[in-house]
């Protein structure tokens, strides 16, 4: 009788990192000066590129100032955007802080992102513009305590605060973040 073998992953041994945090710390400092990410700003054509320090520096200022809302370590946060510099920040800085994040698609319809954020039982959820009609669905299907805007018009037309004012509230140093060993 023949039997098809799956392939082996390699040990975890080989990944030189306790965790994400561990790897973007070690990163931000090795390869401080170079680019990490780098986007075309869709509304001005305009590039955007954050530095391996300056994107840690956001990624922990998003932290802190999660933290600083009242999110803890193994609470779930969901993040429903389109591709952007602010997600990759939101993603490692929920990591960074021991949340569960919850990515949604941006191409799967309100329905589909509301039972996602439903059955995951999301506190929080980041969300774009171009995803502001999915919210009503999402909102009634889901029990979410906070939302964030990455854009001036869903902030106003949802009273909710801005992604930019989470990093700016997360300025304090002093706002505590799990240590390595409890993430």
């Amino acid at each position: 009788e023949a039997r098809m073998s799956m392939p082996v992953s390699p040990p975890m041994s080989d990944f030189p990192y306790q965790n994400f945090k561990s790897m973007i710390d070690h990163v931000a400092e090795r390869y401080s000066s170079n680019i990490a990410v780098r986007m075309r700003e869709e509304k001005t054509g305009e590039y955007r590129e954050l530095t391996h320090k300056e994107f840690r520096l956001e990624v922990l200022a998003l932290a802190r100032g999660l933290a600083r809302l009242g999110f803890r370590k193994g609470e779930k946060i969901g993040l429903l955007s389109e591709n952007r510099i602010e997600w990759a920040v939101v993603y490692f800085a929920a990591v960074y802080s021991g949340l569960v994040i919850v990515p949604l698609d941006s191409s799967v319809d309100a329905d589909g992102c509301a039972t996602v954020c439903a059955f995951s039982d999301i506190r929080g959820l980041f969300i774009s513009e171009k995803q502001e009609e999915k919210l009503n669905a999402i909102m009634k299907a889901a029990s979410i305590e906070f939302l964030i805007a990455f854009d001036e018009t869903t902030s106003r037309n949802r009273k909710c605060p801005l992604y930019g004012e989470i990093l700016t509230g997360g300025s304090d140093t002093s706002i505590a973040l799990p240590a390595d060993t409890e993430i």
